[in-house]
């Protein structure tokens, strides 16, 4: 049988031929062909092995290379063109727009997009010099640090540290009393023996996911939303459910829906939602607690945002529903410089949880990480794609 991977039985040009070469076994995986194909390709642009300016084979010729259906290529490339890795050129056919030379990070869709927009440069002269007038919103970093306060750390600092070796696997306790703090602020009773710190906020909805979610169970998110979260979740095996948001913020009659086909995890971004900068109303927020509570189905609220607000944010959901599991995560990076990367996940006081050495086991220190009652066996691993949205 042949392989429609590697197949070069109508492969006549040398590019074609390489490209082959790069995609390897392109079919193994999940999803539909055309998005295998893509990520194949973007896997080779990332990697280098497709280098800016590099013409891709016609449709024609790598659907006949590749054993599948023209239709298939041009969704692969139509994929590609929306993240910003090629740029389709009329007559002349579909080119390589890699991120390189812009000071972007590489590997996200946001700054694929922000060097696709800088390469393509000024219409009028041609120009794709852009250097500094550049901003990459794609990421809710801070662009220019200069006017950050001067910090230092001193050896007496360390020497008062507790425990004396500095390490805890729920984090310093002086950082945790004030994250603590700083959730009461916000409407939400905290002890720092409720939190864990983290490297991010990413990290803590990884933990999360591997807390709550195998193989095939449902997660509910916003739609669109984090892309980091996706891929927490994604990783875990998760099959992702969309909510739709209004101005308001989720729509509790979708949730409300979503709910009755006991999903395992709810995930939702309550206050300055990532990309579209909704906060839940007040009145959401009680309805959403009181929801999650009588289908007993776990929430992971993610605030790592809501330190950006103008105004002083309403109490949490969290804070509607003191005794139900509930995962708040959170990130300091946004409030000073995303290189800290300083998160953290507090989990709810009750029920005898202990937040214990999470790098090691999980899934034992978040309470009712147990399957929910009358669940049925997780079935066949699979995902529903949802829309991106920009990168933290």
């Amino acid at each position: 049988m042949l392989n429609r991977s590697t197949s070069s039985k109508v492969a006549r040009s040398a590019s074609l031929e390489q490209l082959l070469e790069y995609l390897g076994a392109w079919t193994a995986g999940t999803g539909p062909l055309f998005q295998r194909l893509a990520r194949a390709i973007a896997a080779s642009i990332e990697r280098g092995e497709l280098a800016h300016g590099s013409r891709l084979p016609s449709e024609r010729s790598l659907a006949a290379a590749t054993w599948v259906s023209r239709g298939t290529v041009v969704a692969a490339y139509d994929v590609l063109m929306g993240e910003g890795l090629t740029d389709r050129r009329s007559g002349s056919g579909t080119f390589v727009v890699s991120g390189d030379g812009h000071g972007l990070p590489q590997g996200r869709e946001g700054s694929r997009l922000v060097a696709h927009l800088a390469q393509r440069g000024d219409h009028t002269t041609g120009s794709t010099s852009v250097g500094h007038e550049v901003i990459d919103l794609s990421i809710s970093v801070l662009d220019d640090p200069s006017d950050l306060p001067e910090v230092a750390l001193s050896t007496t600092d360390l020497a008062v540290a507790v425990p004396r070796t500095g390490y805890d696997p729920r984090g310093q306790l002086d950082l945790r009393t004030t994250i603590a703090a700083l959730l009461t602020e916000q409407g939400l009773a905290s002890d720092p023996d409720h939190l864990v710190v983290t490297t991010g906020a990413q990290q803590a909805i990884s933990i999360a996911a591997a807390c709550w979610v195998r193989p095939g169970d449902v997660v509910v998110v916003e739609d669109p939303t984090y892309p980091g979260a996706l891929a927490a979740f994604t990783a875990a095996g998760a099959d992702i459910r969309g909510l739709p948001l209004d101005r308001n913020g989720v729509r509790i009659e979708a949730l409300e829906e979503a709910l009755a086909d006991r999903p395992v995890l709810v995930y939702l971004q309550s206050v300055l939602h990532n990309p579209t900068g909704v906060i839940l109303t007040p009145d959401r927020r009680r309805r959403v607690a009181a929801l999650l509570t009588a289908s007993r189905v776990p929430l992971v609220e993610d605030v790592a945002l809501a330190g950006l607000t103008w105004a002083r944010p309403a109490p949490l959901i969290a804070a509607h529903a003191p005794d139900h599991p509930i995962a708040v995560v959170g990130s300091l990076s946004k409030l000073f410089w995303s290189g800290l990367r300083v998160g953290f996940v507090r989990a709810p006081p009750s029920g005898g949880t202990t937040l214990g050495p999470y790098q090691d086991h999980p899934r034992s220190w978040f309470i009712h990480g147990q399957p929910n009652p009358g669940r049925s066996p997780p079935p066949t691993p699979r995902h529903t794609g949802i829309h991106h949205a920009p990168k933290r």
